[in-house]
């Protein structure tokens, strides 16, 4: 009798034990899995937005359009970065105080200008129109702003400091006006006063500037509408004796859109340009077949020159090619244009393809030839004609091989 009273007990205890298991334990483990699921799942979610949002890239800049005679300024965005972006806010800062400049780009109440449907995929760039409103608000000229752009993901994207004033000048002032002083004295102070006559406006109409080196040289430009204007030039308050004659200069803008004061107290004189053949030394062609090749023709202005010189003329007809029949040669020459060469500096000024025809096996002469003034410009300063005076050759080996 007593142990069939023991044996009852245990089964009582093993079935309580076991309801006890089945009631907490076992829904406390699977409480946990689910907790534990719910957190990889979260953090791995957040892994990727944060990858994600540290992978965004933008590009911010302030471009000015123009449609017929109307300038607009605008917000240029890029997406520049791996991934898709929406840019939802912009602000804009002063960025001299650190102060928000209030403007919704639509006159509403918000501080900032809010973006909707705004996606930017890789490589990607809109304009945003709404900033030409804010920026012709009074209150912003004469301040220096930066663009800050929120994307969805929560990054910021920055543009850089931009002078609103200078900025807003080329709708007020369409023309831009360069006065250029020449050969200054050291120690001098040296002033360009822009007076119009008529209707005209200008900004700035004063310039100051006192030379730190003989025959320094200085260019200001002036913001301009249409209009007459006596441009003056005064060297320690008075006008310079070497200007006698020429100043001030009235001149007429548009139509004149740059004034030079030279107090030449340099003797100008041109050197001849130098020229460099940039070609292979040796070119291998098949047997009855065609190869082509690049030249490189460089000019470069010799350090001993006193000025700047605007490479204006260059001529493809000053090329020559010897060596080779007509027949199995032929070759055509790009020229790049004008450009500005300083003293020391070298720069391309044309590329030609030769193209050769491979006769015999063996090996020929071919000689690449720039003439005399080929290659031609004027000074910066002084108007002297600069130009290669010498005939400069290379000698290119061909080698034919046996097909």
């Amino acid at each position: 009798m007593h142990k069939s009273k023991s044996a009852v007990s245990a089964i009582v205890g093993g079935l309580i034990v076991l309801a006890i298991l089945f009631t907490t334990i076992i829904p406390l483990v699977i409480l946990l899995q689910n907790s534990y699921a719910i957190f990889l799942h979260e953090s791995n979610s957040r892994r990727i937005f944060d990858t994600d949002r540290s992978s965004e890239s933008m590009l911010v800049d302030l471009i000015v359009t123009t449609t017929g005679l109307i300038k607009n300024l605008k917000l240029f965005l890029t997406n520049d970065g791996p991934i898709t972006i929406n840019p939802v806010r912009i602000w804009i800062i002063d960025a001299n105080n650190q102060a928000i400049l209030p403007c919704s780009g639509s006159g509403g109440f918000t501080p900032y200008i809010a973006l909707t449907d705004i996606v930017l995929r890789p490589g990607e760039n809109k304009t945003i129109d709404e900033v030409s409103n804010c920026l012709m608000n009074p209150a912003l000229y004469n301040k220096v702003v930066q663009f800050l752009v929120v994307s969805e993901r929560g990054r910021i994207f920055s543009s850089m400091r931009i002078n609103i004033t200078s900025l807003l000048n080329e709708f007020v002032y369409p023309y831009t006006l360069t006065v250029s002083i020449i050969n200054m004295k050291r120690g001098r102070d040296y002033t360009v006063e822009v007076e119009p006559l008529g209707e005209g406006d200008a900004n700035p109409r004063k310039f100051t500037h006192k030379a730190t080196a003989s025959n320094e040289n200085v260019t200001v430009a002036v913001g301009t509408t249409a209009g007459t204007y006596k441009v003056t030039l005064l060297e320690n308050g008075v006008p310079p004796n070497e200007l006698n004659g020429y100043n001030p200069q009235i001149i007429n803008v548009p139509d004149t859109t740059a004034v030079i004061f030279n107090l030449k107290r340099v003797e100008y004189s041109a050197v001849p340009l130098e020229v460099i053949i940039d070609a292979p030394n040796k070119v291998f062609v098949t047997q009855g077949e065609e190869e082509a090749f690049d030249v490189r023709i460089y000019v470069q202005l010799p350090k001993t020159a006193l000025e700047p010189v605007e490479i204006k003329f260059i001529d493809v007809g000053g090329i020559e090619l010897v060596g080779l029949p007509s027949g199995r040669i032929q070759h055509s020459c790009d020229p790049y244009g004008s450009f500005t060469i300083y003293p020391d500096d070298r720069k391309i000024t044309m590329t030609c393809t030769v193209e050769v025809k491979g006769a015999d096996p063996g090996q020929e002469k071919l000689i690449f030839t720039v003439k005399p003034e080929t290659i031609k410009g004027i000074g910066v300063y002084s108007g002297l004609t600069y130009s290669n005076t010498e005939e400069y050759s290379r000698d290119i080996v061909i080698k034919v091989r046996k097909k």
